[in-house]
């Protein structure tokens, strides 16, 4: 029978495996599609809690944003 750590145990690894599985996520780094601010996160945290959230309530991407054109 599977106890609850044991189960709770692999869904941590999990997260941990997803969050080395994509250059994007690995980086560590989200952004704001409205002002720019970057913060620096735990991916796998944010994939077992949510991601940050910034300006209008919106969650924070982690896709780095193009530089601006002058």
């Amino acid at each position: 029978m599977t106890t609850i750590a044991a189960t709770f145990a692999r869904h941590q690894a999990l997260h941990d495996e997803i969050a080395k599985s994509h250059p994007s996520l690995i980086r560590g780094m989200v952004w704001c599609r409205h002002c720019n601010k970057s913060r620096r996160v735990d991916p796998a945290e944010c994939l077992r809690s949510g991601w940050p959230k910034c300006c209008k309530g919106t969650t924070m991407s982690i896709e780095k944003p193009a530089p601006v054109k002058p």
